[in-house]
């Protein structure tokens, strides 16, 4: 079963994606809506993936992105992002992220791509400004704990 963490801002998305993720079969171990919890999160909780929001309140998405590659090298980083700016996109890839969702992808998505992200290699979900796509082409070669988990 597929351990995830989910890290964003608007709790309502957090709820949602748990549920999305748990009805297909994964075991979601932890969520926050705080930036300064997510890295003892996965730490602690030491999860395959972990869907990463680039805003949050407490500690940037890159911050925590940065810490979470240092500290749990294993853990595959997603972000999940409401943002299509390319620049944002490429720092987020070369800081070790593994994928970028968009937050407008249909909410089925997200679980097929955990499901790949966990067994396999890097991959990126949205149109990508061509400047951008060949350095990423290179590369693709609340808090609170699961009550399964705790």
């Amino acid at each position: 079963m597929v351990r995830v963490v989910i890290a964003d801002d608007h709790q309502m998305l957090v709820d949602a994606l748990e549920a999305t993720l748990t009805g297909a079969g994964m075991d979601v171990v932890a969520t926050t809506v705080d930036g300064a919890a997510v890295v003892a999160l996965v730490e602690e909780t030491r999860p395959d993936v972990v869907l990463l929001d680039l805003e949050l309140p407490g500690q940037s998405g890159y911050e925590c992105l940065r810490e979470i590659r240092e500290r749990t090298p294993s853990a595959k980083v997603i972000i999940l992002s409401g943002s299509d700016d390319q620049a944002a996109i490429g720092r987020a890839l070369e800081l070790g992220a593994v994928c970028f969702i968009g937050k407008g992808v249909d909410p089925a998505d997200p679980a097929a791509m955990i499901r790949i992200l966990a067994t396999s290699r890097p991959i990126y979900q949205a149109a990508l400004d061509p400047r951008v796509s060949p350095r990423i082409s290179g590369q693709s070669h609340g808090t609170r704990r699961s009550r399964r988990s705790a």
